[in-house]
């Protein structure tokens, strides 16, 4: 694939020094399989033309991840409402930050809002613009944490709850192949370095599980709480921790499990869907009631062989799918007491 399209972002981040070499793997007249994308670090992708398998590539970019690659999804696949052009298939359980498929803007744009000036995406980042800047008609994010915004409020940079995956709300070519594309004397090639270097290098918890019954309907903050498992599927290990992110600061909350998953809309008044059904178990004792404290997350580390169950406690056994979701406080917009849930997640264990 020798167009501008591809080799201009190629030399992009060639110049960054941050790489030894970068491939240009087409997707639209064939679906790399995991095989061939395992002996990268990771990848970049964007779309201005059908992938040959959206579903498909969804699938095997969900594996990459799954198995510690880091992937970084740019303009138009964070954005475009045109079939085949985005990832679906399992990419759709949890894997998107920056809502996708909500279609896109455009006009002159400049860097806008840093909110996350210290964050490794945007270090060196100080400037940035187009006189067309194709970008995200959303301000919404699926999860994780919103790092840059185009002068319009526009998404630019978001990095996922798994650290593994951050969407960029550019079309990565440059204005060395089309005049109104982001102006190649500004910093959108070191931005997009950044943020592979840092999907490439991120730590913490391997994802488990699989989403559902997402998005969850928002909260007060205008954003989708969600709920991540990380650690170890494997029962033996004994290492599971559970993370709700996008939630109201300062709430109390806690988390609740069940073998069964259900679809119950605003339980108890509650503004959000319970998605648990049969014996729905609550990890209230000492210390699992939780805060979302300023940063709007809590978290609790699962001992395996104490799962709540009812009013009992069970060992979760290897080859049981079990489902877990959060339940947290919230504070309505005439200051009456709601509450609201996050997504559901689903693990099988091993």
């Amino acid at each position: 694939m020798t167009a501008c399209n591809y080799t201009d972002v190629q030399s992009k981040l060639l110049a960054s020094g941050f790489f030894n070499s970068v491939d240009i793997v087409d997707c639209i007249s064939q679906t790399p399989t995991l095989q061939q994308l395992l002996p990268y670090d990771a990848i970049i992708s964007w779309s201005n033309a059908s992938y040959q398998s959206g579903a498909l590539l969804g699938d095997t970019f969900a594996d990459y991840v799954d198995a510690g690659g880091g992937v970084v999804l740019a303009v138009y696949a964070t954005s475009t409402m045109t079939a085949n052009r985005s990832l679906t298939g399992r990419w759709s359980m949890g894997y998107d930050v920056i809502m996708p498929r909500s279609g896109n803007t455009g006009g002159a744009v400049v860097l806008g809002n840093v909110l996350q000036p210290m964050h490794p995406v945007m270090a060196g980042v100080n400037a940035l613009s187009s006189t067309q800047g194709a970008r995200p008609t959303t301000t919404t994010l699926l999860q994780g944490t919103l790092l840059a915004e185009w002068s319009d409020g526009k998404i630019l940079a978001a990095v996922g709850s798994n650290p593994r995956r951050v969407d960029l709300g550019l079309y990565p070519p440059s204005s060395a192949c089309t005049a109104n594309f982001w102006d190649e004397t500004t910093d959108g090639g070191r931005l997009m370095a950044n943020a592979l270097l840092y999907v490439a290098t991120a730590s913490g918890p391997t994802p488990i599980g699989a989403s559902y019954c997402n998005p969850s309907v928002p909260n007060t903050t205008g954003s989708s709480a969600t709920l991540i498992a990380g650690g170890s599927a494997s029962v033996s290990a004994n290492d599971v921790t559970l993370t709700a992110e996008q939630l109201p600061a300062n709430q109390f909350g806690f988390f609740l499990t069940s073998q069964t998953q259900g679809l119950v809309a605003n339980p108890g008044g509650s503004q959000g869907n319970l998605c648990l059904g049969g014996t729905i178990g609550r990890y209230v004792a000492p210390g699992q009631i939780k805060n979302s404290g300023a940063g709007g997350a809590f978290d609790l580390v699962l001992n395996l062989t104490q799962t709540p169950a009812g009013p009992a406690f069970v060992s979760i056994n290897a080859g049981e799918s079990w489902n877990f979701q959060a339940w947290f406080r919230d504070i309505g917009p005439m200051g009456q007491p709601w509450s609201n849930f996050t997504d559901g997640r689903t693990v099988t264990f091993q």
